[in-house]
């Protein structure tokens, strides 16, 4: 009986420890294009949520053109700003909602590709997707227009 009950007590004990759902701390937007694309060829937005200090959160944005060329130098951007929790938590709201099996049968091989990454720095979960089929309002791409509207950026100019 003392057996059956220590089993049972390290089996839950098991299943609180490792079943608990970890906070997001980390969201990153990557979108690159093909090399026809000049400003804005490769964008890298990555937004972190500070664990000592639960008010702080980070944007990094890291933008350059398929050419080092003078006139395409405002796309060449290595910056980084502050944002809101609010803000933070209603991206990371989004995601744990996101369902990319609804996008498999309309991404197109054409135009950007993008991957979108969240959990926290060691542990995350990431899809990756091509241009979806434009004229349409996918949760997925007005998710990675509010990314780069956050991070100062166009996104009519990036997707």
């Amino acid at each position: 009986m003392k057996k059956i009950i220590i089993v049972i007590f390290l089996s839950l004990c098991s299943l609180t420890m490792f079943g608990q759902e970890q906070p997001v701390t980390y969201i990153k937007l990557e979108v690159k294009h093909p090399m026809g694309k000049i400003p804005y060829n490769y964008v890298k937005i990555e937004i972190i949520k500070s664990t000592s200090n639960a008010s702080k959160v980070t944007l990094s944005l890291n933008s350059r053109p398929s050419l080092l060329d003078g006139q395409w130098d405002y796309s060449n951007k290595n910056e980084t700003y502050d944002i809101t929790v609010k803000d933070f938590h209603s991206l990371s709201e989004r995601m744990k909602d996101l369902d990319i099996t609804q996008y498999l049968d309309k991404i197109s091989i054409d135009g950007y590709s993008a991957i979108i990454t969240y959990g926290n720095v060691h542990n995350n979960i990431s899809y990756r997707f091509g241009g979806l089929q434009e004229g349409k309002n996918y949760s997925i791409t007005s998710l990675c227009q509010d990314i780069l509207m956050l991070s100062k950026l166009d996104p009519d100019e990036i997707l």
